[in-house]
């Protein structure tokens, strides 16, 4: 029996470094756990490729997402430089403000023009009864001084009267003549610069302006 302890402590021996081999393996050498969810496996894998665009064009400022990262929906991928489309929104508010600044000014120059109105109604006709009345006095001036005119050439003719004074009476005519015709003229200019005149002409009404 004294002769078999040597070889059962090597037997002993042998198994103790074979389970301190086991546990060095265990504990080193071994391939650690997938995570939860993921499995291992040997194969080929295959997946769809999707193009990824802005609805605008421009240079790329960030980059969060690289190849091969995991996403998911809302994420952002990249962020585009907005420079320019800063500046054209700034240039699209200057000209808002300037058309807003327009209408103002619009609007100011209407309530004056409602407010003048009136006034400028009242003066435009009174020159036009004015010029109209101007009218037909050189009217009835015009005729009595051609009537005249030719009583005296029928005068002097028969020698009542020199002719002296009968071309005298004729240049009265002639000027009264003159002096209606621009009495005419300025009941046209009158009439033409008539603001209801106007509104005719443009297919405006006083009702408009209210």
């Amino acid at each position: 029996m004294k002769k078999n302890i040597p070889f059962v402590g090597l037997v002993s021996g042998l198994t103790v470094l074979a389970l301190l081999a086991v546990a060095g393996w265990w504990f080193w050498l071994r391939t650690p756990p997938l995570p939860d969810g993921l499995i291992q496996a040997n194969g080929r894998i295959e997946g769809d490729h999707y193009a990824v665009a802005g609805k605008m064009p421009g240079k790329v400022a960030d980059l969060p997402a690289r190849e091969g990262d995991s996403t998911q929906k809302g994420k952002v991928l990249a962020r585009l430089d907005d420079a320019q489309v800063r500046a054209r929104l700034d240039q699209a508010r200057q000209a808002a403000s300037a058309m807003e600044a327009q209408w103002r000014a619009a609007q100011t120059a209407l309530a004056v023009a409602r407010k003048d109105l009136p006034l400028a109604i009242q003066t435009a006709e009174a020159n036009l009864a004015h010029a109209r009345a101007q009218l037909a006095s050189a009217h009835s001036s015009a005729e009595q001084a051609a009537r005249d005119a030719e009583r005296f050439r029928r005068l002097a003719e028969a020698g009542t009267v020199d002719r002296h004074r009968y071309e005298q009476m004729a240049l009265a005519a002639e000027v009264a003549a003159n002096q209606a015709r621009s009495a005419e003229e300025a009941v046209r200019v009158a009439e033409g610069s008539s603001p209801r005149r106007v509104w005719a002409m443009n297919g405006w009404a006083p009702e408009r302006m209210k």
